[in-house]
């Protein structure tokens, strides 16, 4: 007989995603699929996130579309946001649109989450998200990667947002 470890819950309590909160997510295609190398994709899975934070009261410091996962670094606007609520409708709104539209397409189970503890330490995150176009070598300036976006800055506009503080 084999023993296994019982798996602990990988969320938090729901309760810590509703409100003011930071919160920075990764969403992953499944078998690391690149399905964000296009404009068309990129505005169609924009659209739905859209929805999804004006649905649940949320804004996107950051958001960044990889060839095989997104980042997107949420801003809870007031006491009724939901953050956790947010990624899912996201999920599930874009998945079925994969289903409908690119079936060999799936979102990877769940997604990643870390709480940002401060407006400065989501600052830093956000330069950190960024960067990362330029750390995978598709650009050599973050301004020059075409899949990102904000509901909150005019990121070609910042010069470093981790010292924005």
């Amino acid at each position: 007989m084999i023993n296994h470890p019982i798996r602990k819950p990988h969320r938090r309590d729901r309760i810590v995603y509703r409100g003011c909160e930071f919160y920075a997510m990764t969403c992953c295609v499944k078998n690391r699929a690149s399905l964000f190398v296009t404009q068309e994709i990129v505005e169609t899975f924009k659209i739905h996130l859209l929805n999804a934070l004006q649905k649940n009261h949320c804004d996107a410091f950051v958001f960044l579309f990889m060839p095989d996962h997104v980042h997107i670094l949420l801003a809870g606007k007031n006491e009724q946001a939901d953050l956790w609520r947010c990624m899912v409708d996201f999920k599930q709104a874009s998945g079925f649109w994969l289903s409908k539209n690119r079936s060999r397409y799936q979102w990877h189970t769940d997604f990643y989450d870390q709480r940002i503890a401060s407006r400065g330490d989501a600052y830093r995150y956000m330069d950190y998200i960024l960067k990362n176009p330029v750390r995978a070598g598709l650009v050599l300036d973050w301004k020059l990667y075409p899949f990102k976006g904000s509901t909150v800055y005019e990121l070609d506009a910042l010069l470093d947002v981790g010292n924005q503080g």
